[in-house]
Formats: structure tokens, sequence, C-alpha cells
């Protein structure tokens, strides 16, 4: 990240959400972990 920039200009936004979602098979009481480096744009899911 450059001096001039902000965190908020570097933000990822997850363009596959639905179809990740739909392929990892996501059900309510499972445990998940999102190790994404940098910003976790993925956290959202």
């Amino acid at each position: 990240m450059d001096a001039g920039q902000s965190a908020d200009s570097l933000r990822h936004y997850s363009v596959l959400l639905r179809e990740s979602l739909e392929y990892l098979a996501v059900r309510a009481g499972g445990v998940y972990a999102d190790v994404t480096a940098g910003l976790g744009g993925h956290t959202a899911a």
C-alpha cells in the first residue's frame, strides 16, 4: 500500500460469493475458517 492510499481503496469485492457458497456446501452450525491473506473480503459470507 502506498502512503497515499487508504485501506478502503484496496477493499476486495467478492465476485464469486454465491458460487463459492454453493460449491462449499456451507451448512448452518458448521465451523469454517477464512484464511484469506489481506483484507479478507470473503469473511462477509
